[in-house]
């Protein structure tokens, strides 16, 4: 019997579902917009595989676990239901979270940072 296969955005959805019981999550691959200056991450894959890469993800989290704590707290029980995807080739994560609350009064998602690998130049 062969063993599901889940990309990188089903993973993090598994396990953020399963650590933090969100009320909505959003998991959105965006390794695409990331590639240039991170070649070195993406030299193995087609225009595809790169369309799906899954080192270069944004999630935008509302749970109930949330309230009562800071925006950092937040992010650190994320990065812990995460456990090692970082070791694994997730490279960035463009993190947002809410309370249910902050959710349904009009909170919304802040656009990703641009990539900093892409502003570097290579060195000679």
């Amino acid at each position: 019997m062969s063993q599901a296969r889940y990309s990188r955005r089903e993973t993090i959805e598994k396990l953020l579902r399963a650590e933090l019981a969100p009320i909505h999550l959003e998991v959105i691959d965006e390794s695409v917009n990331h590639h240039h200056g991170h070649e070195h991450l993406h030299a193995h894959l087609n225009n595809d595989e790169l369309m799906s890469a899954g080192t270069h993800m944004k999630a935008i989290v509302v749970s109930p676990k949330f309230i009562g704590l800071a925006r950092v707290k937040r992010q650190q029980l994320v990065y812990k239901a995460l456990g090692s995807l970082f070791d694994e080739g997730l490279h960035a994560l463009s993190l947002t979270t809410f309370t249910p609350d902050e959710w349904n009064s009009g909170a919304h998602a802040n656009e990703s940072p641009a990539c900093a690998g892409a502003a570097k130049s290579p060195s000679r």
